[in-house]
């Protein structure tokens, strides 16, 4: 699925394209009125909650790790690009994971099936080429394959985790498709 599709459904809900209202009647009971298009009056607003981030437990991944201190790590199948990916981390409350570590490396290499070995970190050089981070730190860590960073074809702009080459890390397209792990 399009990481623009759940945006622009919102958007659709937001605007009442093509909704039927049920609106309370003075009997208690519900009457399904059709959108005229027209919102005059009408607080078209969404509830706070609305679009609340889930705060579930450690495990709603496809696989995943709880460190002592709490920190959940969490490996999720489904192909997504990387700003896609990074939004779906948001609403579970975390981010795309980040990596101060091998041990840490290693977990998440763990995490990441051999047969699609590909997973997307936080990691990126957007703000600056050639200069990687974790959302504007600086990186104390890496992993990188050899000859990686490339920047090949000179899109190369988001981090990958390679599972079965040992967790080496890869720059890689942001627009690509790649299953993903979330930290929170």
């Amino acid at each position: 699925m399009s990481s623009l599709v759940p945006k622009a459904l919102a958007s659709l809900l937001l605007l009442g394209v093509g909704c039927t209202t049920q609106v309370g009647t003075p009997e208690g009971g519900l009457d399904d009125k059709e959108d005229s298009g027209d919102l005059t009056g009408v607080d078209a607003a969404p509830p706070a909650d609305a679009f609340a981030p889930f705060d579930g437990p450690c495990g709603e991944g496809d696989a995943f790790f709880e460190t002592s201190d709490g920190i959940c790590f969490e490996y999720f199948f489904e192909s997504s690009s990387w700003a896609g990916a990074r939004l779906k981390c948001q609403f579970l409350s975390g981010d795309l994971a980040r990596v101060d570590d091998s041990a840490t490396n290693g977990i998440l290499a763990s995490l990441v099936p051999s047969a699609f070995p590909e997973a997307w970190l936080l990691g990126s050089d957007t703000a600056s080429e050639g200069v990687w981070t974790w959302d504007a730190e600086p990186m104390t860590y890496t992993n990188w394959r050899a000859g990686e960073p490339n920047n090949g074809n000179g899109v190369e702009n988001c981090l990958a985790l390679i599972s079965n080459q040992g967790g080496a890390w890869d720059d890689n397209n942001c627009n690509d498709l790649k299953s993903y792990i979330c930290q929170r």
